[in-house]
């Protein structure tokens, strides 16, 4: 991936075409639909087009170029460019499980916004960690969001990004559709509740009235048939593994026999939401129905065991926290994008639906445990 100037950050994703080919400027795998979007139906190191036609720019140094994603975004203007520069613009790819990779967001942050990222990672009190979300809400922008969403009602992880989209996004342009997916732009105007000092508040002002410009610098094109690929080779199976908890004692895929359903949590000690939601799954643990376990894998365990075992003890959390091995990173984790990340399996480690992405609440958990219990053929409260 080549992103240039750019500070990316990974984060735990057409209408009807109308028959018809562009042929101006030599081309002839472009599409125009009745938006008057035109969109690539091929993937090309050269001479593919904007969505407003024009002649796209690859230079790496002005723009972000992904060929298995779909979309690529040419940056139209030197004050996206200098503020990426700055990182006061940064970039998340919104990737999914298994590596997939469905488009950008895009979010502008000051500099009390950076501060408070800062003490955000390091605190493990969840008051703190409340107060300082809080502030962040007054203090962050998300200006624009480019994406592909599968169009699958059954794609969970779809669902996901969708909801997402909408929640974060006042403004959502349907682009278009290709290949099963429908692309669209998202964007926000409304800065007025943010705590901003003058030259942010001119910083955003610009960023909103160069919107149609930023738009007209997008691009897209089918998925690579290896993202596809990717997308369809989820995790299956735990499989074996021989792993370490933060207390020393050793875990295994044995561990799963002996319940109906075993939730696993993926975080990480640097994830704000994870932290967040900390006091939901110790609540949940002492309540899970008979027949239920839940467990935990702290992707950076190994180097901040301290730190893991501060957070655990902050929320008064008791369920086993994994140090992953090997074994557990290459069945399962390479598969994780974003934490936080919940899988749920059965008595043999196979995972059981789709995975939860995101932090989630009690009865949130509590809802997708008693729909995967239904997968896996029980009943709530009955254990086997």
């Amino acid at each position: 991936m080549k992103t240039g100037i750019k500070k990316v950050m990974v984060i735990i994703t057409m209408v009807v075409m109308v028959a018809g080919v562009f042929s101006g400027c030599g081309q002839k795998s472009v599409m125009k639909n009745e938006n008057n979007v035109y969109i690539n139906t091929k993937y090309a190191d050269e001479g593919m087009v904007n969505i407003n036609g024009e002649k796209h720019n690859y230079d790496e140094d002005d723009g972000i170029f992904v060929e298995n994603a779909g979309i690529s975004i040419e940056f139209k203007t030197d004050h996206i460019k200098s503020l990426l520069k700055s990182q006061s613009l940064s970039i998340a790819v919104l990737g999914g499980i298994g590596g997939v990779n469905y488009g950008y967001s895009f979010a502008y942050s000051t500099k009390e916004a950076n501060e408070l990222m800062e003490s955000y990672q390091d605190t493990t009190d969840q008051g703190k960690i409340d107060e300082i979300s809080k502030k962040l809400n007054k203090c962050q922008f998300s200006y624009a969001q480019v994406i592909r969403i599968p169009n699958d009602p059954d794609d969970r992880e779809a669902k996901f990004m969708k909801e997402a989209m909408e929640a974060e996004f006042k403004n959502i342009e349907k682009l278009g559709e290709l290949n099963q997916d429908t692309y669209y732009f998202a964007y926000n105007t409304d800065y007025s509740e943010l705590k901003l000092a003058d030259n942010e508040k001119a910083d955003i002002k610009k960023l909103i009235d160069e919107i149609e410009l930023f738009k007209s610098g997008i691009c897209l094109y089918p998925a690579a048939e290896k993202d596809k690929e990717v997308s369809e080779n989820k995790v299956k199976s735990i499989g074996e593994f021989n792993a370490k908890t933060l207390n020393g004692d050793t875990v295994t895929e044995e561990s799963f026999k002996d319940y109906n359903l075993t939730m696993i949590n993926v975080w990480a000690t640097y994830c704000g939401p994870c932290k967040e939601e900390m006091k939901d799954l110790a609540a949940l643990y002492e309540s899970l129905p008979e027949g239920v376990n839940m467990t935990s894998i702290c992707t950076d365990a190994a180097d901040e065991s301290k730190l893991a075992q501060e957070i655990m003890d902050a929320n008064n959390a008791k369920f086993k926290v994994i140090i992953p091995d090997e074994k557990l990173t290459e069945s399962l984790l390479k598969y994780v994008t974003g934490v936080p990340t919940t899988f749920f399996v059965d008595k043999s480690g196979n995972v059981v639906g789709e995975p939860f992405m995101g932090s989630g609440s009690k009865e949130d958990y509590m809802k997708e445990i008693e729909s995967r219990l239904k997968m896996a053929g029980s009943e709530v409260g009955k254990a086997e």
